[in-house]
């Protein structure tokens, strides 16, 4: 038996999860369950030896070899990378897999702003904390730079000592930070999805050897539009990003009052799809000057393969309903059980991510040892646009997912189902109820979830292919996003038990 971080004997192994502890490593066929021991079986996973690299620590490029790391990890190699947005979901996963697989890299800046009591340090402390940096050398963690700030406020909310700093050394600029919030104040959306992505474009526009800019959209930034093609549907949004934030420093709160919020969004179904399509405006506008790409994401779920299979930290889309569902919390829910359930593993996305400024140094005019630098060179080519979808290429409607729902949630039962009888003797002898905190995150997501599970969307994904395309076997052995390839059933049982033993 092996804990991650050994090398499995077998490209064949079986996923154990033993409560208060680690999830283990064990060659062969299934094993008979332990009840008095609390461990809990999961089928196992086929998949080539090359594919578990990430499952490793320190070791990755000595597995790989340097001879065999391919094209993509030697990209990252010596640059220094920027990432805001480094402590949200697909933040760590980024973080975490180009700690792991781009190991020659200089060195990689977070932007970090205090919340919740906590600074940015102790914020730092906590990100790396999680299990999935937990294998990771002391050596590779030095490489993390922490930089205070704040997308929200002008310049980022950087010190002069840091721009200069950023401006001298970053190649590679990763901006997702945002409010994934649907119901956002339309103000605070604006600040941060609008806002700080003309913040971080000024600061790149000035940066000494930039490679790539790359940012972290949505698939449903443009919900009216039932097909979506790989391009900025800029004609399609009355405000420009300077318009919008020009109002919203004018009128202030009260754009937050419903009715004006609805009669500005012009037929948008929330803040976040708004102010999201709006900042692509602003990626457009700075595409000429900049080496800048899009990457749009679907509903983000939990991890496939990388950097744990299942791992999750949080319980927005699909996994609030998988749990509401088993611990019956969610008693009912307005979905289109036929409709496109338009799920992508976090690590499709995040494989996809790292691959984009490689891709990029690629086009026309820009390559390895080329710069774009204070706008002072164009691109002779169209932005690119890459739909991180799993609808068009591999569908799954919400009756399927309902239906493994159901079984997972019937052959693995959580512990904490009965929450109402435990909250309600809580508080019969005056304790605060455990529960609640938890059921109000969970139901509060649910109003928002039913506009897109009710409605199926088509996809292009023409740039994804032949990026996919071009990658060599090596690199799709570690960079690989085929989203053909994902296994449902396979995809969701995992993530049952994260959710139980970390999230619950």
């Amino acid at each position: 038996m092996h804990r991650i971080g050994a090398t499995a004997p077998s490209s064949s192994f079986l996923y154990e999860k033993k409560i208060r502890s680690t999830f283990l490593i064990k060659r062969g066929t299934r094993i008979e369950s332990t009840a008095g021991r609390g461990v809990y079986n999961i089928p196992s996973f086929k998949l080539p030896s090359t594919d578990i690299v990430n499952l490793h620590s320190q070791e990755d490029s000595k597995l790989l070899g340097r001879s065999r790391m391919g094209e993509v990890a030697g990209y990252y190699e010596d640059k220094s990378i920027f990432i805001t947005g480094a402590t949200g979901f697909m933040g760590k996963v980024l973080l975490c897999k180009l700690l792991r697989c781009c190991s020659d890299l200089s060195r990689i800046y977070v932007l970090i702003r205090p919340k919740r009591g906590l600074d940015p340090h102790q914020r730092l402390a906590k990100l790396m904390d999680a299990h999935i940096f937990k294998d990771l050398s002391e050596q590779n963690k030095s490489k993390v730079v922490l930089v205070e700030g704040d997308v929200t406020q002008p310049r980022l909310g950087l010190c002069q000592e840091d721009i200069d700093t950023i401006l001298l050394n970053v190649n590679v600029f990763f901006h997702s930070a945002a409010t994934v919030k649907f119901d956002e104040d339309l103000t605070l959306s604006v600040q941060m999805n609008v806002a700080g992505t003309l913040s971080a474009l000024e600061l790149a526009s000035k940066i000494k050897d930039l490679k790539a800019f790359v940012h972290v959209s949505t698939a449903y930034c443009n919900p009216h539009v039932n097909h979506l093609e790989e391009k900025v549907y800029h004609k399609d949004m009355p405000y420009s990003p300077r318009e919008i934030i020009d109002l919203v420093r004018e009128k202030g709160d009260v754009l937050n009052e419903k009715n004006i919020t609805k009669e500005l969004m012009n037929g948008w179904p929330n803040s976040y799809t708004f102010t999201k399509a709006i900042a692509e405006k602003a990626i457009l506008q700075y595409s000429h000057i900049l080496p800048v790409a899009i990457m749009r994401p679907s509903i983000v779920a939990a991890s496939w393969k990388d950097p744990i299979p299942g791992w999750i930290d949080n319980l927005n889309g699909p996994t609030g309903v998988l749990v509401g569902a088993s611990t019956g919390i969610l008693q009912s829910m307005y979905i289109d059980v036929d409709c496109i359930a338009d799920v992508v593993p976090v690590d499709i996305c995040i494989n996809l991510l790292t691959v984009i400024p490689y891709y990029l140094s690629k086009l026309n005019n820009i390559n390895n040892n080329s710069a774009i630098s204070g706008g002072e060179t164009t691109n002779s080519y169209p932005l690119p646009v890459f739909n991180c979808t799993t609808g068009t290429l591999n569908p799954i409607n919400w009756k399927t997912i309902e239906s493994l729902c159901h079984k997972y949630a019937k052959k693995y039962p959580y512990q904490k189902r009965f929450w109402y009888i435990t909250d309600g003797i809580r508080v019969i002898f005056g304790y605060k109820p455990i529960f609640r905190p938890l059921i109000c995150r969970m139901t509060a997501a649910f109003p928002s979830l039913e506009y897109f599970a009710c409605k199926s969307w088509l996809f292009s994904s023409t740039e994804i292919e032949r990026i996919l395309s071009e990658l060599s076997t090596e690199d799709k052995a570690v960079f690989g996003f085929d989203v053909k390839d994902v296994i449902w059933e396979e995809f969701f049982c995992p993530t049952t038990f994260w959710v139980q033993d970390i999230l619950l």
